[in-house]
């Protein structure tokens, strides 16, 4: 048995009392016609949920065109993912593209499997994936691994486009390795048609979130879609019977009436994140700091004058918190990441950083 290294590191742990800038989510909240869905579930809490899924398989595939139910396995959230590949699969290595999501190497020591980190490129207007040099890596670090990347990344906000992600799936056919990207912000980016749901490589898991999408982190949903489907069904072989609970599975069934009432609840936070993420760049920027976004629902801030856990203190006083970035490898205290709230939040938020940093 492998004991975990450190303990877990996560946004939306803010002290009571503050507003939260450290989980990224829909600025707009959770739509009323979810809300509606979930009330009227609560009768059927006192029968286990059908763990076949078929209504919830039906209605998340519906979230991607000419997508075979049959590929999808339903999450208890998209965390729920790595761990099914890891049992599933059964690589001989994890490869993650860093910085990123700090429970990726806690999962693979519990599963006793290798972590190799592999760093973004990091340029003047911040960081990139580099596939190429990730494809040419030794073949014996490739074979049998699984390489993982989340796209949007987070937290450098970076976005890779479908068509290099094809290329990098390829490459890493070629080599025996497996590709799993994580697409929890994405459809709170500025370009959701760029998931690799409905066109991923045989050897591609892609992974979905609707907990970020609908605000509602508690209910944990997700998906992974494997285009194999005799991965999917290994995949979905891996987890519990009733993984996803059956609040969780109605507001995801809910989905199906709901679709042109998402897209429009989805389409109004992305206008919104990209008419407040300017004005907090401009905020940022004049208090002399130096920040990063590529389009999803948050931004990465470097503040070396005041690092953590100083700000945060400073912060906490004023009533605001914010995502210490240091648990991200390749990071450190001197860095933040910043959530994209409503626009009079966000303000506030300017006006406690400044009086922070001073």
């Amino acid at each position: 048995m492998r004991l975990a290294p450190s303990p877990r590191a996560h946004g939306g742990d803010a002290p009571r009392g503050t507003l939260d800038f450290s989980a990224p989510l829909n600025p707009l909240g959770p739509p009323a016609w979810l809300l509606e869905a979930l009330t009227s579930a609560l009768g059927g809490l006192a029968a286990y949920p059908r763990p076949s899924y078929e209504r919830l398989r039906e209605a998340l595939a519906g979230l991607h065109p000419g997508l075979d139910p049959g590929m999808l396995v339903p999450l208890n959230g998209a965390a729920e993912a790595l761990q099914l590949a890891l049992l599933a699969l059964a690589p001989r290595r994890l490869l993650v593209v860093e910085p990123t999501f700090g429970d990726n190497a806690l999962q693979a020591g519990a599963a006793g499997v290798d972590y190799e980190p592999v760093l973004m490129r990091r340029g003047p207007q911040g960081w990139s994936l580099d596939p190429e040099a990730l494809c040419m890596r030794p073949r014996e670090r490739l074979t049998g691994a699984l390489v993982l990347l989340s796209n949007p990344n987070n937290p450098t906000g970076h976005h890779a486009p479908p068509e290099e992600l094809e290329a990098l799936a390829g490459c890493l056919w070629e080599r025996g390795a497996w590709l799993l990207v994580d697409e929890a912000f994405l459809r709170l980016s500025q370009r959701p048609h760029w998931s690799m749901a409905s066109r991923a490589p045989p050897n591609t898991i892609v992974v979905g979130s609707l907990t970020k999408d609908l605000a509602l982190p508690g209910l944990r949903l997700g998906y992974l879609v494997a285009h194999d489907r005799r991965v999917a069904a290994t995949l979905d072989s891996a987890r519990q019977p009733w993984n996803v609970n059956t609040l969780a599975a109605a507001a995801g069934e809910a989905l199906a009436e709901n679709r042109r009432l998402l897209a429009a609840h989805l389409e109004a936070a992305r206008r919104l994140i990209a008419a407040e993420a300017p004005r907090i760049l401009g905020g940022l920027r004049a208090l002399g700091l130096t920040a990063w976004w590529g389009g999803p629902p948050f931004i990465l801030v470097h503040h070396p004058s005041k690092p953590h856990p100083h700000l945060n203190r400073a912060l906490h006083a004023r009533g605001f918190h914010v995502r210490d970035a240091s648990s991200f490898h390749g990071l450190g205290p001197e860095y933040s990441r910043i959530s994209i709230r409503l626009p009079g939040e966000n303000a506030a938020l300017l006006e406690a950083l400044a009086a922070s940093l001073d």
